[in-house]
């Protein structure tokens, strides 16, 4: 299952909507885009017995923590869009956050972000 997320991108320094990104999460090691992958993530990939994600299109870059919130979606088989980081995973329970560049992002579409989901319980997978 995939879920996607919006980047922004900078032009000249200003903000623009970048590229709308599908997340999919895989069985296998696979990390572009150089994701930056913390500990509360790598919990929940070991509970979801995830090993890596497939971004399309392809990215050559990803930076900042906004892809999170649609990567712990995707892992729990919930399609959509979201901007939001995670920001605790602890006892099962993920905690979302906010990210910057939302205002800008949301000329790409709607997305869910840390203020419609604040927290999702992670079942482990079986």
């Amino acid at each position: 299952m995939s879920a996607h997320f919006p980047t922004v991108i900078l032009n000249d320094g200003v903000p623009s909507p970048g590229l709308v990104i599908r997340i999919t999460p895989v069985g296998y090691p696979a990390n572009p885009g150089g994701l930056l992958i913390d500990d509360n993530m790598k919990r929940v990939m070991r509970d979801r017995g995830v090993r890596g994600f497939v971004l399309s299109p392809r990215a050559n870059t990803i930076r900042g923590d906004s892809w999170e919130m649609a990567a712990v979606m995707a892992m729990m088989g919930r399609p959509g869009a979201y901007s939001g980081s995670l920001e605790l995973y602890s006892a099962g329970l993920a905690t979302f956050g906010p990210v910057r560049g939302v205002n800008v992002k949301k000329r790409l579409g709607n997305f869910q972000t840390s203020d419609d989901i604040s927290a999702l319980r992670v079942s482990p997978s079986v």
